[in-house]
């Protein structure tokens, strides 16, 4: 197989493109994308997205190196489980939840200290 530079153009651009141009298309509250757009699951997620962003990786270290082994100690093995098998189903909650204290405790008081200078 030789190399194809053209498989990541589209995999991963042109969707993301279309995705894109979607959602700025339809940033009224109207129709299926902006009735979903303008929900409040994800207005909150979009409010926490940058500490997300941030905190994922802590996310995945917490979970490799503090809640995966105490998963394979507890007999997931023995259940035919690999611990890491799960990362994404609990990296993603726990993720939200580290941005989720980070926007409460490090972002918005910043956010206010800053406000009043």
């Amino acid at each position: 197989p030789g190399v194809r530079p053209w498989s990541d153009t589209v995999i991963w651009w042109i969707p993301m493109a279309l995705l894109i141009m979607v959602c700025y298309l339809y940033d009224k509250r109207e129709g299926y994308v902006g009735k979903l757009m303008a929900s409040r699951p994800l207005q909150w997620i979009g409010g926490v997205c940058f500490e997300l962003f941030m905190m994922q990786n802590l996310a995945a270290l917490v979970y490799n190196y503090l809640l995966a082994p105490v998963l394979g100690s507890v007999g997931l093995p023995q259940l035919g489980i690999d611990p890491y098998s799960l990362l994404p189903w609990v990296i993603i909650p726990l993720g939200i939840v580290i941005a989720w204290v980070v926007n409460r405790c490090f972002t918005r008081p910043i956010n206010r200290l800053m406000a009043k200078n």
